[in-house]
């Protein structure tokens, strides 16, 4: 049965299309809003401190002096991004995960613990590139001292 000389087949694309097109605008707005609001996370090393910052808020501070070791928790492409990460809470998005040094007090729970900064959106080359600046910055051996 079609409606005013409509196709069954343009009836039932008709959903498809409106969801496309209204997850495709959503998407972009949120993508803005994210690379234009403070959403976006900034690694910097100045003062003798590893800073993670979203916008201009610092979120977490870490002595260069303490840090052992960096790497992301996971390598991502861009199909990983539009790929995976739909349904559930795992997030395609890497984490740099910072590895700190024992000091000599044997009670401190930062004893060789691993921090975890807040996420960024980094892939492929770009990701490592960056984690080779944070590298020399911190003045660690490419790989530190865990390779």
């Amino acid at each position: 049965m079609a409606l005013d000389g409509e196709s069954t087949w343009s009836l039932l694309a008709a959903p498809a299309v409106l969801a496309a097109v209204a997850s495709a605008t959503v998407g972009a707005v949120v993508a803005l809003i994210w690379w234009l609001i403070p959403g976006r996370v900034i690694y910097t090393v100045a003062d003798g401190f590893l800073t993670a910052r979203r916008g201009a808020q610092a979120r977490k501070r870490i002595p260069i002096d303490r840090v052992a070791d960096l790497r992301f928790d996971q390598q991502i492409a861009w199909a990983d991004l539009v790929f995976t990460g739909w349904f559930g809470f795992v997030s395609p998005i890497p984490k740099l995960l910072v590895t700190m040094t024992p000091t000599s007090n044997r009670w401190d729970p930062s004893n060789a613990s691993v921090e975890q900064l807040p996420r960024i959106l980094l892939s492929g080359p770009r990701q490592q590139e960056a984690l080779l600046q944070l590298w020399e910055a911190v003045q660690l051996s490419p790989g530190g001292p865990s390779d």
